[in-house]
């Protein structure tokens, strides 16, 4: 059971409190938060009569929403719409595009929309900072000693870095549009406790186990076992106390070698996990700079280096997901 009306107020209050639903991307790439924006109406649509879960229209919306490209230039960077299914059941379908929010932004507007939706008597505190604000502050950081080893480190790792998976490719026209598919599997939770606690006596943690058997699976398909893949980082750095409270993109990439020499899983695990360990280490020197010297350094410009991609969302407890 859904109040439609209700759902929409909720999230006309997300727009206002969080700049980032405001945001537009100019040609040259920066950033600009509009002060005023039109009420957003959420779009509805109503299956009760036409299949229900069934209907052609609702999974419609679901397909054009989860590939469509929004136009950086006009806002709303985001679009919302609801599809009843039956007497009590509604779907909610929402795309907001990454430029403007990570997958941990997700986790806070959706918390911040339940809250405003079911009317809760506390306030939520105000923002205390804005993405605006981090983005200065991070930018202020190239000139520390922090900044400048961590991009001595990568310079120095960039003859030796390996490249993407070299992986069998279908036979695609080159102009054809990709089309994503999303394929579920999930292991059941004492399984997965049981595979978490031997992971922790070999001294792993839960998404280095998982990066070391995704490693494999691709060393298998790779016509080399020496690789790179790239892995995507929610790296918020604490330069406020309420940094983990705010919406914007602070999504950061990783290049992460992999060589594959162990001669058992774990051995594999453990060496890719002090791999691992000494680039984060060094992570205040983002890998989007690192493909952009990889790439001026091989004459491959405009090119995709690193397509292989590895994100884990495992044990969000702090404000730095390691992988």
């Amino acid at each position: 059971d859904v109040d439609v009306d209700a759902f929409e107020k909720a999230f006309q209050q997300l727009i206002r409190r969080h700049g980032m639903l405001r945001a537009i991307v100019n040609a040259d790439g920066t950033q600009t938060i509009l002060a005023d924006v039109p009420a957003y109406r959420i779009a509805f649509h109503d299956a009760r009569n036409d299949g229900g879960d069934h209907n052609p229209q609702v999974e419609s919306v679901r397909r054009r929403l989860s590939h469509q490209v929004l136009p950086l230039g006009r806002w709303p960077l985001f679009e919302v719409a609801i599809s009843r299914l039956d007497e009590h059941r509604y779907r909610i379908h929402m795309s907001i595009d990454a430029m403007i929010c990570d997958a941990w932004s997700r986790h806070i507007l959706g918390r911040e929309l339940l809250h405003f939706y079911q009317g809760r008597p506390e306030p939520l505190p105000a923002p205390a900072l804005s993405f605006r604000d981090y983005v200065i502050a991070e930018t202020s950081l190239r000139d520390s000693d922090r900044y400048l080893e961590a991009e001595r480190y990568w310079t120095n790792r960039l003859a030796a870095l390996p490249p993407a998976p070299q992986l069998p490719k279908a036979n695609v026209e080159s102009n054809a549009k990709p089309h994503f598919r999303r394929f579920h599997w999930s292991l059941e939770p004492a399984r997965w406790r049981k595979l978490k606690a031997r992971a922790a006596l070999a001294g792993l943690t839960p998404s280095v186990l998982i990066c070391a058997a995704y490693a494999d699976v691709l060393a298998f398909w790779s016509a080399s076992p020496r690789f790179t893949i790239n892995l995507t980082l929610f790296q918020r750095l604490p330069l406020h106390p309420h940094v983990n409270d705010i919406v914007g993109d602070f999504t950061s990439l990783l290049l992460l070698a992999v060589e594959n020499t162990g001669a058992t899983f774990e051995l594999r695990a453990k060496q890719l996990q002090q791999q691992l360990w000494n680039d984060l280490d060094h992570s205040l020197y983002s890998g989007v700079k690192v493909l952009r010297q990889l790439a001026r350094s091989r004459n491959m410009t405009g090119r995709a280096l690193m397509p292989v991609v590895l994100t884990s969302k495992i044990g969000r407890a702090s404000c730095r997901e390691r992988v």
